[in-house]
């Protein structure tokens, strides 16, 4: 249990509740965890929201591998942190290469056409579908939410311990 939410509750005696004004609670990813991904997959998708630097005051970049089978949703990986342009963009595409995905999906509001070109200098083949934020993140995040209160949207069982401290304390 070392490193998930569980763990730290009955390891670390922490006491964990949910954040209130939060867009995610704790059940919301719990009640649906999974052991193991369905054999096959309709879509898997590398998702990359870029910052502009590495540093630690910064934001971090982003990057969260998803697939789809059905109606259903399984988050696969959490590759986010502190990178480089060209650090992300090998993370993103070993990602692309380790789950065989179909697409990635990259936000260009931060970098335009940068963010297409480092990853196409990481590796020349790859399908990138851009896509460029007009709202604010709360706005963009309600339909997603929307997918995890219809319980369609999957976490894996041991967990990702940063992607969901987040996801569960921002407001």
């Amino acid at each position: 249990y070392e490193g998930t939410r569980l763990g730290r509750q009955e390891l670390n005696a922490e006491v964990l509740e949910d954040v209130e004004g939060a867009l995610w609670n704790w059940d919301m990813i719990e009640s649906l965890r999974f052991t193991d991904p369905p054999e096959h997959m309709d879509r898997i998708v590398v998702a990359v929201d870029p910052a502009g630097s590495k540093k630690k005051k910064n934001d971090e970049t982003g990057i969260v591998v998803v697939g789809r089978s059905g109606d259903h949703f399984y988050v696969l990986a959490d590759r986010s942190g502190h990178y480089s342009p060209n650090g992300w963009a090998r993370a993103v595409m070993a990602a692309y290469d380790e789950f065989s995905a179909d697409a990635v999906i990259a936000e260009t509001n931060f970098g335009g056409e940068m963010v297409t070109s480092n990853l196409r200098a990481a590796d020349s083949f790859p399908r990138i579908q851009e896509v460029n934020a007009k709202r604010g993140k709360a706005l963009r995040a309600e339909p997603v939410v929307g997918q995890y209160e219809r319980k369609l949207v999957h976490h894996p069982h041991d967990g990702l311990p940063d992607l969901e401290s987040q996801m569960t304390e921002w407001v």
